[in-house]
């Protein structure tokens, strides 16, 4: 299975980070069965104040066929909305590209 990990920043709102934490807690099965469908093996989140780090790793095949099904899911649509509201205003998600690691 070639696995991909992905790895992005992004800044809440300081006011919405309870929030966040809140909707995570009560993460939907629903959700987490779409990401496993789309190849989602491993999905993190951590948290410093409101600057936000995401972790993921997904089977790039399985990915690469599923991400359109994925993008149109009603439920994804809508938790991706929710969390745009959270963001601290004019806050654009950085992608960090990964240059090493042990063991591969």
């Amino acid at each position: 299975m070639p696995t991909h990990r992905i790895l992005t920043r992004r800044q809440l709102k300081p006011e919405s980070v309870a929030e966040y934490c809140r909707l995570h807690d009560n993460f939907a099965p629903e959700l987490a069965q779409a990401y496993q469908r789309a190849g989602f093996v491993q999905m993190s989140t951590f948290l410093c104040g409101s600057d936000l780090i995401f972790y993921g790793e997904v089977d790039t095949e399985v990915y690469a066929r599923e991400q359109a099904a994925l993008d149109q899911n009603p439920l994804e649509q809508r938790w991706q909305a929710l969390m745009q509201t959270l963001n601290a205003p004019e806050t654009i998600s950085q992608a960090y590209t990964e240059v090493f690691c042990w063991p591969s």
